[in-house]
């Protein structure tokens, strides 16, 4: 049924010779080399032709019916190989810090196909894929088609947010680069101030979606070159971290 378990069975059907009146069957010698290093690691003896409880391999039964006459047969019990995760397929992708919309995928190679999947979060549901992951461990319970089980675990990190600050915008009301202001993956404690060459601030925002279109005090500002500050805090792994980031944009019309 499953790699490595003693519960295989075989029943033999034997005839001719003389059964033992006691049994109205024949005595049978059952014998194998499991490990093929000359020790006999099975080796019992029966008054009926079923077995039960061994595991794969290569066995040898002695049949002696009453007057003593024997014969021989040898037949190999196999196994499915172990079952276990199939590494090669596993997606476990890092997530957005304090994220909870991590997922993950894993396929399974050995046992008897096919695979049912149950991961620690959903422990009921029968998905290769995990959802709704956040930060920490998760495990997956891969049962084959004959219930033998493994089980897997991975860990869900967190990862830097990416955040990309653009050079240049151009505010004239073609609905291209409108605004000046950073794109990022990830959600995060932020904050943004822009200024004039004379180091006035001219905009200023806490909201990463909300950005400078290019107007100060209700006018359009001049075009040229202007400086930017821009802070971002979060927590990554339960560790807090913290950047800042400082350049040039260029104002556009």
């Amino acid at each position: 049924r499953c790699f490595q378990e003693a519960n295989g069975a075989i029943t033999l059907f034997v005839r001719g010779g003389t059964r033992f009146p006691t049994t109205n069957d024949y005595s049978y010698n059952w014998r194998a080399d499991l490990d093929r290093d000359g020790t006999l690691e099975f080796n019992r003896q029966t008054t009926t032709g079923t077995i039960t409880d061994f595991r794969a391999g290569t066995y040898l039964v002695e049949v002696i019916d009453f007057n003593g006459c024997s014969t021989n047969t040898e037949f190999i019990i196999e196994e499915p190989v172990l079952l276990e995760a199939d590494l090669e397929t596993l997606i476990n992708e890092p997530i957005c810090p304090q994220a909870s919309n991590g997922t993950a995928f894993i396929d399974a190679k050995g046992g008897t196909p096919d695979y049912q999947f149950f991961w620690s979060n959903n422990s009921n549901v029968d998905d290769q894929n995990a959802a709704n992951l956040s930060e920490g461990p998760y495990s997956v319970r891969i049962v084959d088609a004959n219930g033998c089980e493994t089980t897997y675990a991975i860990d869900v990190t967190e990862r830097f947010p990416k955040v990309f600050v653009p050079n240049a915008f151009s505010p004239n009301g073609d609905d291209t680069n409108e605004e000046f202001k950073p794109v990022a993956d990830c959600t995060f404690e932020y904050s943004m101030q822009v200024y004039n060459k004379w180091g006035t601030v001219v905009f200023t925002s806490v909201d990463i979606a909300v950005g400078w279109d290019g107007t100060y005090r209700g006018e359009p500002a001049p075009i040229g070159e202007y400086s930017y500050v821009i802070f971002y805090r979060t927590q990554l792994n339960d560790i807090d971290i913290e950047e800042t980031l400082r350049g040039k944009l260029n104002l556009v019309r």
